[in-house]
Order: C-alpha cells, then structure tokens, then sequence
C-alpha cells in the first residue's frame, strides 16, 4: 500500500540533527531501497526548498538547490502533480477540518490518488477522515 509522504519528512530529513533525523531518514532510506511505496506532491519540493534556504541555511541558496535535486533524484518516489481539481479538494478539507492551505494541499493529493496513510510530524492529518496519520 502506498503511503503519502508530507513535506516535513524531507525537512527533517535534510535539516535536523540526529536522533531527530533518523526516522525521516529510515523513512526515506526505505523509499530509495523499494521497500516503501511512497508519493509526495511535487509542492513538497518547494516546501523543502524554501525552508532549508529561508529558515534553516540563513537565505544560503546553495543548500536548497542540493537538497532540491537530492529530493528529486529520490529513487522510488513518485510525484503527484497540483491541479485545479487537487485545489479544489484542498479547499474543501480546508473548510470542514480547520487546515492549513499547504497540509490542505497534500491530504488532497493523496485522497485523489487512492493514498489513506500520511507520514507526517503533523497531528493535523489525523483529524481527516479516511485518512490513517503515521506519526513519525
């Protein structure tokens, strides 16, 4: 079963310290081996690299850009595109369950994929109905 990975991951991954690191990291180890179906929208790259350029590399441009293409050249993960249909979504999830525009965004971008299982840091997801949070 594939599960959706939400931009935080990729955050954590690239910009923590361990033992905060290691379980994005597993996580992503186990993406790049096969082991885990996985799929995030291509808004999470975007995601990762303004955080990493603006919050965590003090405007260091030279920091995104690697992790940007790391998050690209991740074997095994697929990237569901944004559509107006997935906006659409988002805006209703946004409106029933209290949710920020871009965690809106990803849960849309599962449900239109079949995805039920997010991985996040972010308790919100958990209040989604039909969607299972796997707390990391």
């Amino acid at each position: 079963m594939m599960k959706y990975i939400d931009a935080g991951v990729f955050v954590i991954a690239a910009g923590s310290a361990p033992p905060t690191a290691d379980k994005a990291l597993e996580i992503l180890r186990q993406i790049a081996a096969g082991k885990m179906q996985a799929g995030t929208s291509v808004l999470s790259w975007d995601e990762l690299a303004y955080v990493i350029r603006k919050k965590l590399g003090g405007g260091n441009s030279k920091d995104a850009k690697e992790q940007g293409r790391l998050f690209l050249s991740t074997p095994n993960l697929k990237l569901f595109n944004a559509t107006s249909k997935t906006v659409s979504i988002a805006q209703e999830l946004m409106e029933k369950y209290d949710l920020r525009p871009r965690d809106a965004i990803h849960a849309a971008t599962a449900m239109e994929n079949g995805i039920t299982e997010i991985v996040s840091t972010d308790s919100d997801f958990g209040r989604i109905r039909g969607i299972k949070w796997i707390k990391i």
